[in-house]
């Protein structure tokens, strides 16, 4: 008896020393959950994005020391350009000088013009949180402009961007195809208002563009040009970069003094032309204030000031601090871009995430996982995460997959879209996003854009290798990157290595 009595508590004491080893170990695990709780809390009040994004956006348009200093340099009277990078500040910069101009000046007439469409929204939207109310100050993008100021001459025209396709079809020859004849037309002659003199005699350089052409072609192009521009003329329908040229024919016999500015200021004048620089200058009468991101610079070589009329002289003036991107995401863009000279950021944050995918599915399966834990783990607004890609042709499976897994999403190139009326997840181009940050920014990289296939292959390289720039630029806080390695382009597997490059032994992304 006694030894069942004590064979019962040796087993009650195994059990009791069981329970107390589980106890201990629940124990753990839930001070392990604390932690991790009291880590997610961290990174949430750690992550600006929980706020709105008007929040966001009052904080961001502080201007600094920096910013100040350059923008107490500017005058109103002489031709200026603010140089910088990515994050450098120089939209908020001009942004302020174009304010600041109203202000002082209420009597002269003034513009800001940009690029996209995108960047009319997202500056006005700025001008607003600016000014601590809505504003009519007038922003609008170059062509939209261009078509405005022609339309005095010729009330009918109209933009076409199909026409010059149409147009030249019957001139093409196995020689000199229909996207020879539209790439050297519209993205060269047009653009850069080439004279017959420079395209014949002094063969002004055609850099980056497929095929060296013979004086022969050069002179059958030349041709075909005046031809498919008389046609134009006639129908009062314009390709986007013949507006400026037909501007420039007008200005050059009548200039009407109701349509010139006493100052414009131009953002991204990097992504302009010859042509339309020229317009713009014939237009000012006393200034013209410009901002300029050289290293965004997408389809065009050179920037042709002077050729366009613009002297700055003495009055370019650079930001060099990156006030936008994290330590991390800059020395990211750092290693991708190679030798170039970037602004300097200063602010700590999360490393980028690489997230390799197998196929376009699985990058969209990926893609919506990254949202969810965003979304519901450390609580970002929707409306301070923006969804980038090379091209549109992947927006309606991502539209698709997003509104599936219930998150609203909204397109940045819907003419309806508004910064300041719109929720939900943003989604745009990586060219359409030019100028615009947002907290957290997926990268989705599946395929190349499809408007590269009139240039050389170098030059095709360089332009999305600039594209992906952009991309990785745009975010201030977080970054994630998801490629396609089924189908992958060289700019890409670059950029994956440059991820490879930061790990440490043992780390992974």
């Amino acid at each position: 008896a006694q030894e069942k009595s004590q064979e019962k508590i040796d087993e009650l004491r195994g059990q009791m020393f069981a329970l107390k080893c589980s106890v201990r170990e629940k124990q753990q695990q839930l001070t392990e959950q604390k932690e991790i709780g009291s880590y997610v809390q961290a990174l949430r009040s750690f992550a600006v994005c929980t706020r709105t994004r008007h929040q966001y956006e009052s904080q961001a348009i502080r201007l600094t020391a920096e910013q100040r200093s350059v923008l107490e340099k500017l005058s109103f009277e002489k031709d200026s350009i603010i140089r910088g990078g990515a994050g450098s500040g120089k939209t908020l910069v001009l942004m302020k000088a174009y304010q600041n101009c109203l202000s002082q000046y209420p009597q002269r007439r003034c513009l800001l013009v940009t690029y996209t469409r995108t960047l009319v929204k997202y500056n006005q939207y700025l001008s607003n949180l600016l000014s601590d109310c809505q504003t009519d100050h007038t922003i609008m993008t170059v062509d939209a402009l261009l078509l405005s100021l022609l339309q005095h001459f010729e009330p009918a025209s109209e933009l076409d961007g199909e026409l010059l396709k149409n147009l030249l079809t019957p001139f093409a020859t196995e020689s000199i195809p229909l996207w020879l004849l539209e790439q050297e037309i519209e993205q060269f002659i047009f653009r850069h208002s080439i004279s017959e003199e420079e395209y014949l005699e002094s063969k002004v350089v055609r850099q980056g563009l497929k095929r060296r052409l013979g004086k022969q072609q050069r002179k059958a192009i030349y041709a075909i040009k005046h031809e498919v521009l008389q046609q134009m003329r006639t129908l009062g329908r314009y390709s986007f970069t013949s507006v400026a040229v037909r501007l420039l024919e007008h200005l050059e016999r009548e200039r009407v003094s109701s349509l010139m500015f006493d100052n414009l200021f131009v953002d991204e004048v990097q992504d302009l032309g010859r042509a339309a620089l020229s317009v713009l200058k014939k237009l000012t009468r006393k200034s013209m204030m410009l901002s300029c991101d050289a290293q965004q610079r997408l389809y065009l070589k050179g920037l042709p000031l002077s050729q366009s009329g613009i002297v700055i002289g003495r009055q370019s003036y650079r930001l060099l601090t990156n006030h936008r991107n994290t330590i991390p995401i800059e020395q990211l863009d750092q290693r991708y871009c190679g030798q170039r000279t970037l602004p300097s950021a200063f602010r700590d944050g999360p490393p980028p995430n690489l997230i390799p995918c197998k196929s376009r599915k699985h990058v969209l399966d990926e893609l919506v996982r990254q949202l969810t834990f965003y979304r519901t783990v450390l609580s970002y607004e929707l409306e301070n995460i923006c969804i980038l890609t090379p091209s549109k042709q992947d927006f309606p499976a991502i539209l698709q997959q997003v509104k599936q897994s219930g998150m609203e999403i909204n397109e940045m190139l819907c003419p309806s879209f508004s910064f300041t009326e719109e929720q939900g997840i943003r989604l745009s181009t990586i060219h359409s996003a030019k100028g615009v940050e947002f907290p957290l920014v997926l990268l989705c990289l599946t395929r190349q854009p499809s408007n590269l296939s009139g240039y050389e292959k170098a030059e095709q390289d360089e332009i999305l290798k600039n594209l992906v720039h952009v991309g990785i630029t745009r975010s201030s806080e977080q970054l994630v990157v998801l490629v396609n390695t089924q189908d992958i382009h060289p700019a890409y597997e670059h950029l994956m290595r440059c991820f490879v490059s930061e790990q440490e032994p043992g780390q992974t992304h």
